[in-house]
């Protein structure tokens, strides 16, 4: 593995409250750390959610759609012991986001399944009780099975573990262990590294100073193959994954809690893969953190971390050259305690906000995005023949791509960034006659969410193409 140390171009650290707005959520939640951010009673605004570790509560806060928004606070359960971790999916497939949780001093993962109503009421599942330590959960289609499964890391037992979505309401589940040696596993991340189109798994070891790859190799049960990515990351906290360098292959971001790093590893292909690493920082004490995601709209993604002891949240931006190099820029250097970052676009204006909290200051705050991007109106239903109807457009989570047929066709749909990559493919042999309807989740070949903004949708129906824009706004 080969290491870069990270090429500035600035001549100073550069300050960005011209650029983002400082917006308070909460100031009373004990011990925040964790925020994630999704719509979750179906209304068009894009609402919070978050984990308390001090007062072991699982909340959401509603968007009520102002300019800027207004929020809410509604609980989902306030006995989830060590509040530690909260991620949210429409894992029953009902089209109603649900939300999951992992307890540290509970040592539990559960699922909080959406029944809708006014405000939201929501029905709780215990999807392991004895994962001890439960750090982080997410969500991904691990199997190749069409259903979302779950995966999570135990602090405690030293494991990454997924558990099989097996239909059925409540939905039953089958716990598979991916490892049991990822010593103090803190993280892990789904995403298609090796491009083989099934999701391999990626994970940090903090006691272990590690950042790990398990690679999918299929069958029934998944095997798995471990790859070791880095093994002097020290106190490896967080996992991340994004195509940093636009190379169409998928790059791993990790922050490490006891050496203060903020690190790339670019991915290089190969069978094992080689990895590049790149120190994008060295002294963010207390690095608990890091994601990425384009913040200034120039469809490359920029880098966010926090450091909890430093009290710092931090925003690289990518400036794409040849060579890996960010321009630093210090958003908040007054935030103690930052633990969680999250970005989307929460106030509705097709710019990336950025999201954290504060787990000593019981605080929950959003910086809005004051960058301007163009009228979302010309984006509405923009098509280039009649023969597409997109709706809803802008969208959240998911498009609806709705065209008619005289007879059944060979179809393609391909979805294309700004700049004409084709980022998304989904093909059928052949389409029916009268109304079909193709429906994009705002996610990648690999299976990752790509970043708000303008994108094409190219319909190919037996030689003829339609187009029609897209935005998505998360």
């Amino acid at each position: 593995m080969t290491t870069l140390m990270i090429i500035f171009l600035w001549s100073g650290i550069i300050h960005a409250q011209g650029t983002f707005v400082k917006r308070t959520v909460d100031v009373n939640f004990q011990g925040a750390c964790s925020v994630f951010s999704t719509d979750l009673n179906n209304d068009g605004f894009r609402d919070i959610m978050g984990a308390a570790s001090g007062s072991n509560q699982v909340a959401w806060w509603e968007n009520n759609g102002a300019i800027p928004p207004q929020f809410t606070k509604h609980l989902i359960d306030d006995s989830f012991s060590g509040a530690i971790y909260v991620y949210s999916d429409d894992v029953n497939g009902d089209s109603a986001m649900d939300v999951l949780g992992a307890a540290w001093y509970g040592n539990e993962i559960a699922l909080w399944t959406n029944d809708g109503g006014n405000p939201v009421s929501w029905t709780k599942q215990v999807i392991d009780a004895g994962f001890t330590q439960a750090h982080e959960v997410k969500t991904a289609d691990l199997d190749g099975m069409g259903g979302i499964d779950i995966l999570a890391a135990s602090a405690g037992k030293n494991e990454i573990a997924w558990w099989q979505n097996n239909g059925g309401n409540p939905i039953a589940w089958t716990k598979f262990t991916i490892s049991s040696s990822v010593s103090g596993a803190r993280s892990v991340f789904p995403a298609d590294i090796d491009q083989d189109m099934d999701l391999d798994v990626i994970g940090a070891a903090f006691t272990g100073n590690e950042i790990v790859l398990f690679r999918n190799d299929g069958g029934n049960p998944v095997q798995w193959t471990q790859q070791t990515v880095d093994n002097s990351f020290s106190g490896a906290h967080w996992v991340y994954a994004c195509d940093m360098d636009q190379d169409g292959d998928i790059d791993i971001l990790g922050a490490a809690y006891i050496s203060r790093d903020i690190a790339i590893w670019y991915n290089d292909g190969g069978n094992p893969i080689q990895w590049t690493k790149f120190i994008l920082e060295t002294n963010l004490t207390g690095a608990l953190s890091v994601i990425a995601m384009d913040l200034n709209g120039d469809t490359l993604p920029d880098v966010v971390a926090a450091g909890d002891e430093a009290g710092d949240v931090i925003i690289w931006y990518n400036q794409g050259t040849p060579q890996p190099s960010f321009t630093k820029c210090i958003l908040d250097s007054n935030f103690p305690g930052a633990w969680p970052v999250h970005a989307c676009d929460l106030d509705g204006d097709a710019d990336n906000d950025i999201l954290a909290a504060s787990s000593t200051m019981n605080t929950v705050v959003w910086w809005d995005n004051q960058q301007i991007l163009p009228n979302t109106n010309e984006f509405q239903a923009l098509n280039k023949h009649d023969r597409l109807r997109i709706s809803p457009n802008p969208f959240i989570s998911r498009v609806r791509i709705h065209f008619n047929l005289q007879s059944i066709q060979w179809i393609c749909l391909r979805i294309l960034s700004i700049s004409g990559q084709t980022i998304y493919t989904q093909s059928r042999e052949k389409a029916g006659s009268g109304e079909n309807t193709l429906v994009w989740n705002g996610k990648n070949d690999y299976g990752i969410e790509v970043d708000n903004g303008v994108y094409i949708c190219v319909l190919e129906i037996e030689g003829e193409s339609s187009v029609g824009r897209l935005l998505i706004k998360q």
